[in-house]
């Protein structure tokens, strides 16, 4: 039988901050002990002072299977103080240094709480939900070694832990509100910051950012692609829901609205970030202004179910942001589509989109002008 790598992890404000264990350590942990050995060090251990870390460790059922006196040989290694090393000007953003020119941001690596670039405009934030496992932040680093590595606006990729939450089941969100609660959280941390728009987006999403500034954001409070229902079958609940993969815009006036909501149950009867925020904006008036730059290859009514690939996209395509895409494709994307033109026309239907039939419900040509209502 093969033996399991060794993850080593510090014991100091990795593990213990003094006086809890650290939210989330306990489950990680185990999660990670099914596939290394986990060793647990401190630099400053005695032999009191190993007993009494072993007895915390015990009595708070913390996964390990060793303790050491410093700093062992291990496959991977977790620690407060550590630079995961990328490149020369990417690792040394990490450090406390005056910057190398004035204004200028070098992407933060996966060492750090969040990736972000903060304090170049409040007119825009982009914020992108950061999951606990390592692809999504493998994603973001990729975003932000990419698309975002030259962005004239403000961006964050926020972690659950940057939004003061806790998930409990990645997969049962007809019980686990989180993915609600990131939208709103995120929209509370631009409305508290005075940022007039957030874009929010996905780890997984690749886009062209002059394009995204081009696009007539400011006109609406709420924009994003949504599947084009008529009107006639929206008088119940809002349809035209922007999918959040994608990519939507809020206004402060939007922003407001998601982040004072409490969560709740989407007709479908599961929490959702995106479904809800279009459904909660369509009770206070606000329909989703569709644009169909944004593209979901992912969308079960459509022929292309997965992600994108670069060859799967015309030379002259038309779109702002296109999803998903795994890590190493974020980088295809931007070596294949290193300029874009800013200035686009939104196509009439997006690539592999399937027409749909809306002949049914309740007729209403006052309102609405399809052919199903028209009698046509």
């Amino acid at each position: 039988m093969a033996s399991k790598n060794r993850i080593c992890v510090d014991f100091d404000a990795v593990i213990y901050d003094g006086a809890n264990i650290l939210p989330d350590c306990i489950e990680i942990l185990s999660l990670l002990r099914k596939d290394y050995l986990i060793a647990i060090y401190s630099a400053r251990l005695t032999d009191v002072e190993r007993s009494q870390m072993e007895k915390l460790l015990n009595q708070n059922a913390v996964p390990y299977d060793e303790i050491l006196p410093r700093k062992p040989q291990a496959d991977y290694y977790i620690d407060d103080k550590a630079i995961k090393f990328i490149d020369w000007k990417t690792t040394v953003a990490q450090i406390k240094i005056p910057p190398l020119q004035e204004d200028q941001f070098i992407p933060q690596a996966s060492g750090a709480s969040a990736i972000e670039q903060i304090g170049k405009s409040k007119h825009l934030l982009i914020a992108i939900p950061m999951k606990t496992e390592q692809r999504y932040r493998d994603r973001a680093i990729a975003c932000a070694n990419t698309w975002l590595k030259d962005c004239a606006c403000d961006y964050k990729c926020f972690s659950d832990a940057d939004l003061g939450l806790v998930e409990k089941s990645q997969y049962d969100n007809a019980h686990d509100p989180i993915r609600t609660n990131r939208t709103r959280m995120m929209s509370k941390y631009a409305y508290d910051n005075n940022y007039d728009f957030l874009f929010r987006c996905d780890t997984d999403t690749y886009v062209w950012m002059n394009r995204l500034l081009a696009c007539g954001f400011e006109q609406h409070d709420y924009m994003g692609w949504c599947l084009d229902y008529p009107k006639h079958l929206e008088i119940d609940r809002g349809l035209r829901t922007a999918h959040g993969g994608a990519g939507f815009f809020l206004s402060r006036k939007a922003m407001k609205i998601v982040s004072d909501t409490p969560p709740s149950l989407c007709s479908d009867g599961k929490f959702w970030g995106d479904i809800w925020t279009g459904e909660i904006l369509w009770r206070h008036g606000i329909h989703c202004y569709r644009d169909t730059r944004f593209l979901d290859g992912a969308q079960s009514f459509k022929t292309h179910h997965g992600n994108i690939y670069p060859n799967e996209l015309p030379s002259d395509h038309p779109y702002i942001a296109v999803h998903p895409c795994p890590a190493s494709v974020l980088y295809e994307m931007k070596a294949k589509f290193p300029e874009v033109s800013a200035i686009t026309v939104p196509p009439v239907s997006q690539l592999w989109e399937v027409p749909h039939n809306w002949n049914y419900g309740q007729r209403r040509p006052d309102i609405c002008s399809c052919t199903y209502c028209r009698g046509v």
